[in-house]
């Protein structure tokens, strides 16, 4: 994931910091890894409800007898 996530970043740096110009060649690479990290954001998610929706309630233990006629 990093490895899809790094140039991205790296193109933030270059447009904010360093004042690199857009190019109209630049959308036609970033716009899809954009849109894949979307799709895996989305899908981590939809797996991080499904797990926990699946995820059974503990049982409760019933507590401990304790024999009061012992010493």
């Amino acid at each position: 994931m990093l490895s899809y996530i790094e140039p991205v970043l790296l193109v933030l740096v270059s447009l904010t910091f360093l004042g690199e110009p857009w190019q109209s060649a630049d959308t036609f690479v970033y716009i899809p890894i954009c849109a894949g990290l979307v799709l895996l954001a989305f899908e981590s998610a939809a797996l991080a409800l499904e797990s926990a929706a699946k995820e059974p309630a503990a049982p409760k233990q019933p507590a401990p007898q304790v024999d009061s006629a012992r010493p």
